[in-house]
């Protein structure tokens, strides 16, 4: 039996440990993970006047590893900060802050350009969603079948788990009251906040059971 054996020799576990061992990740770590306070804290050492190179390397270069919503980066005004480092003195700034936004702009343009893949649901579903789909566009004075009235509707029915629940019904009946805003309408339209965010910041203020 011992020719059918195979020998090989022992791994040593001490030995390779520190090769196996692996740092956790963490939701801070994610790209489009982004907490304000880190987004001002950034932009008041950008902000100042003659900074040194070396600070705002490291700034861009956290920012070269994130990707905050359109909605945080046009509030703190940090899209325009690193605009104006485009044209710094300096070399290497002066490329890290062309590459951060270029990287910001072509992630939003291709999160614009997306398409998403609609499936078929159960007739109940659908005709609810239909409805929620033409009070949205009565509030916005579009058509039900527009691109901005059907992305709003995806939105709270994805934040939903894909679910015509009651919570479903209390964030469509919040984001209805909240489109008659001509506020809400022009951000919606300038894109300075898109249908998930505004989602998101309504289902925000309910009450949480």
């Amino acid at each position: 039996m011992d020719k059918y054996i195979v020998k090989v020799p022992r791994c040593d576990s001490h030995a390779t440990s520190s090769d196996r061992r692996m740092k956790q990740a963490t939701i801070t770590s994610l790209k489009r993970v982004v907490t304000t306070d880190e987004i001002a804290s950034i932009k008041e050492k950008l902000c100042v006047k003659d900074q040194n190179e070396t600070v705002l390397l490291e700034c861009l270069e956290i920012l070269s590893k994130k990707i905050p919503s359109r909605k945080i980066i046009i509030e703190s005004k940090i899209g325009r900060i690193v605009k104006r480092l485009r044209c710094h003195k300096d070399t290497k700034v002066r490329q890290l802050a062309q590459r951060v936004c270029k990287e910001w702009n072509n992630f939003f343009k291709t999160q614009n350009n997306l398409v998403p893949v609609e499936v078929k649901y159960d007739l109940v579903t659908t005709k609810k969603r239909e409805t929620v789909k033409k009070f949205i566009a009565q509030s916005f004075e579009l058509e039900s079948n527009s691109k901005l009235v059907c992305d709003l509707e995806s939105s709270v029915f994805s934040h939903c788990k894909k679910l015509v629940n009651n919570q479903y019904q209390k964030i469509s009946r919040k984001l209805v009251f909240a489109l008659k805003s001509k506020e809400t309408q022009r951000n919606l339209l300038s894109r300075s906040i898109t249908p998930s965010e505004l989602v998101q910041e309504i289902a925000g203020k309910l009450p949480t059971v």
